[in-house]
């Protein structure tokens, strides 16, 4: 990646950058790389997740409430086991 230095900034787009950047908890570098991406229409390629989020909230309340009653007895500790 490549670097580009602005020497000249108005106090108010300073401002505004560095409110952005305080709420959102990002860089001010990457507000701004995100504001030109935009406003250029140029999108970053995602690359493919290698994880199990695609998983995540796609089961209804019911069905959750149903695993969770179904793998309940996992939690309950064999006493003979222990002895």
């Amino acid at each position: 990646m490549k670097s580009i230095t602005i020497k000249v900034f108005d106090d108010d787009i300073i401002e505004a950058i560095q409110q952005r950047a305080t709420s959102s908890g990002e860089s001010p570098g990457k507000i701004i790389q995100n504001i030109l991406r935009k406003s250029l229409n140029v999108h970053k390629q995602e690359l493919p997740k290698r994880d199990v989020s695609s998983l995540f909230n796609v089961w209804t309340e019911d069905e959750a409430k149903e695993f969770e009653e179904a793998v309940q007895v996992f939690e309950q500790i064999d006493e003979d086991m222990w002895e």
